[in-house]
């Protein structure tokens, strides 16, 4: 963790070094993410207590019972160095996301259903290129690239239909990715980004073996139970953001502001 901060640090650092302030600058984005995920495929230990007592779940599918929509939200510092032929760039930044996926299940014969929402919250670390043509003047570009996440905490959320009252839990460490890679796109236009995020695993751990901590005899200790195996991935995430560079392009859209940037100059 510390050797990461430090690489980031230091080549921010060495943008710094020579930045010709022009072309080179910070960029605020902050903004929300969306996704529609496919449904878990059907697993056999997975078990809803009701008040008929304890009932296997099987998975809704999605054409059944809508779509597993979900949301979060995004935000992020990146440092913007762009060329001189003011053509493509170079981007790196760190931020913070919570997004997650929703899923729904019924027990036999639709008695009773319930819908899950797993959610992370992570640290990012976007690395993209981007190109255009007078970037800096027209803030209209294209880019491409990948992202570093760093899973902080994950937590689930269960409703079920007898009770109003929400079911929530955080997910040990043990039993999701705690380290991933995305692979990013996407179109910026003045203030506005948009952003398609790509995740090729499962933000769960795929191969964690269920244990019961409290009950050592508990014969599913000795069942050799993976509950995320079945958890979908290839997940898409469409993001929109506002975003504000922090530079004279910002300033010379507003005088007031431009007056405040000319007093604030004093590195220059």
């Amino acid at each position: 963790m510390k050797k990461l901060f430090f690489l980031i640090f230091l080549s921010c650092g060495s943008l710094f070094s020579f930045a010709q302030w022009e072309f080179q600058y910070f960029v605020v984005r902050a903004g929300a993410n969306f996704t529609v995920t496919a449904s878990p495929q059907d697993y056999d230990f997975k078990f809803l207590k009701t008040p008929s007592g304890d009932l296997k779940l099987y998975s809704i599918p999605m054409e059944e019972n809508g779509y597993n929509y979900s949301w979060g939200q995004s935000a992020d510092l990146c440092f913007h160095y762009d060329f001189s032929s003011d053509n493509g760039g170079f981007v790196i930044g760190i931020g913070y996301e919570n997004k997650g996926t929703n899923s729904k299940y019924k027990t036999l014969y639709q008695n009773h259903t319930m819908e899950e929402w797993n959610r992370v919250h992570a640290l990012t670390v976007p690395a993209y290129i981007k190109l255009g043509k007078e970037i800096f003047e027209n803030q209209s570009y294209f880019f491409v690239g990948a992202q570093y996440n760093m899973i902080m905490s994950f937590t689930q959320t269960q409703k079920v239909d007898w009770t109003s009252t929400l079911k929530v839990r955080n997910i040990e460490e043990d039993e999701f990715q705690k380290n991933s890679f995305s692979f990013l796109m996407g179109f910026n236009y003045l203030f506005f980004n948009f952003e398609l995020d790509y995740h090729p695993k499962s933000f769960f751990n795929k191969d964690y073996i269920y244990k019961n901590k409290d009950r050592e005899d508990d014969p599913a200790n000795f069942a050799n139970i993976k509950p995320y195996e079945t958890q979908p991935q290839n997940m898409f995430f469409l993001k929109t953001s506002v975003c504000v560079p922090i530079s004279e392009w910002t300033t010379s859209k507003n005088w007031s502001l431009q007056k405040v940037w000319r007093k604030l100059q004093f590195w220059r």
